[in-house]
């Protein structure tokens, strides 16, 4: 006599579980974190419109910043008076606590810091400060940025806090101060 074959079961209680179940978390972890920006997302369609993961630049950082396909965004100025960013961004951070963004720090950098701004719909910013002191030069440095604990609220809004479903401004900043700077923004992603 046969044994039963228990596969049919099986499969349908494994999927139940992965995605309901005590295994759920353990399931979306193996995914992954959800990628926000890609700082090394420059494209061009044959039509020769090109895409770039941010909408300007400004100060001394205006002529400083450089693409670099499927790698990143290099920032190489020879002060920290300036940023980058895009006023509309159309970001949704909704149901997430944190973000990290992914530098690297590279061996002719000289600033002690830089800064990172979210600004919602209404006109509320958050910002988080990214100390560089300490930091090696070379290797991915990943900036743990809690989205109702930033370093500074810069401005109020009209409804307080920040609104993370409707994130329409985000800004990557010097630190106004004169010491050259040499960073690569990798990304920004959902912190797991």
């Amino acid at each position: 006599m046969k044994a039963p074959r228990l596969g049919f079961l099986f499969l349908p209680v494994l999927a139940t579980l992965l995605a309901f179940g005590p295994l759920a978390p353990l399931a979306r972890a193996a995914k992954g974190p959800v990628e926000i920006l890609n700082f090394g997302n420059y494209r061009r369609d044959p039509d020769g419109t090109t895409y770039k993961p941010y909408e300007y630049a400004y100060g001394d950082w205006n002529k400083a910043v450089s693409n670099f396909r499927n790698q990143g965004t290099l920032i190489k100025s020879r002060t920290g008076k300036g940023g980058m960013g895009d006023n509309n961004a159309g970001l949704s951070l909704g149901g997430m606590t944190a973000v990290d963004l992914v530098v690297v720090v590279g061996n002719e950098n000289h600033a002690k810091s830089l800064n990172f701004l979210l600004q919602d719909k209404d006109g509320t910013g958050h910002v988080w400060d990214l100390p560089l002191t300490d930091k090696p030069h070379g290797p991915d440095i990943r900036f743990r940025l809690v989205l109702d604990k930033p370093d500074r609220v810069e401005n109020a809004g009209k409804t307080p806090g920040l609104n993370t479903k409707k994130i329409a401004v985000w800004q990557l900043r010097g630190d106004n101060s004169d010491p050259n700077v040499e960073v690569m923004a990798i990304k920004l992603e959902q912190a797991l």
